[in-house]
């Protein structure tokens, strides 16, 4: 957590799907799973929303959840979503190790 409440750190984890927004003592977090997408919302370590999403549809998000976090889970999914997308694309090749064969007059 930063230590001057107002500064926003941001992370997303692409091999494990997941990701948060920290600003002060408020953290927004969004990870995949099976069924859609599992959220939560906190503040002083104290859980004030949480649950699973199955699409981005903002419609189907809780009515509760106010404008400020709405933003930080958009914001979520789109990295994530973003980053799933590059990952996709961007799939490096595996590389083929090639190992000498030593000459003869090397052997014993």
């Amino acid at each position: 957590m930063p230590p001057i409440p107002g500064d926003y750190v941001r992370q997303v984890d692409i091999g494990k799907r997941s990701g948060f927004i920290a600003e002060g003592d408020s953290v927004v977090s969004l990870s995949k799973s099976p069924e859609g997408y599992l959220y939560s919302v906190t503040h002083c370590n104290d859980v004030l929303h949480q649950g699973l999403l199955k699409d981005t549809d903002e419609s189907q998000w809780p009515k509760s959840l106010d404008e400020k976090n709405r933003r930080k889970l958009r914001a979520l999914f789109h990295s994530l979503l973003n980053a799933e997308e590059r990952d996709l694309d961007d799939r490096a090749l595996p590389r083929v190790r090639r190992v000498p064969t030593p000459a003869k007059d090397t052997k014993k």
